[in-house]
């Protein structure tokens, strides 16, 4: 018997229906946009608890956050992204570059430039 890989796994539910495939891809896009938090905190040269204390949360709430232990609401993780100093967008955009209604949604870390970093940051791929 073959071994699954985590994404081999993920595969075979989004293959069940439509509403699999799009918790699954809900699912990736939240754990995609805590990731790059983490990284912007790291980045910043904060601690958990640093953070924590800017955004009036408890260090081990950040730390189950971290860790995907819990899901923060959307509140929650717009105020630890204010605290980072980085903004979380949602736009939907054609793969031209163009605006569409019928677009899937892109969500994206916003962190300003710092020298000559790239300024948008993938924060989960296409829903």
């Amino acid at each position: 018997m073959k071994e699954l890989t985590l994404y081999d796994a993920l595969d075979q539910i989004k293959e069940r229906g439509e509403k699999e495939r799009q918790t699954v891809e809900a699912a990736i896009q939240v754990s995609e946009i805590i990731h790059r938090v983490t990284e912007a905190r790291i980045r910043k040269g904060l601690t958990q608890r640093d953070l924590a204390e800017k955004c009036g949360l408890k260090q081990s709430a950040i730390a189950r956050i971290e860790t995907l232990t819990t899901i923060p609401r959307i509140n929650t993780l717009v105020r630890i992204a204010e605290a980072l100093d980085v903004e979380i967008r949602a736009e939907e955009k054609e793969p031209t570059g163009g605006v569409s209604t019928w677009a899937p949604k892109m969500i994206y870390l916003w962190d300003p430039p710092q020298d000559d970093q790239m300024a948008y940051r993938f924060a989960a791929a296409q829903a």
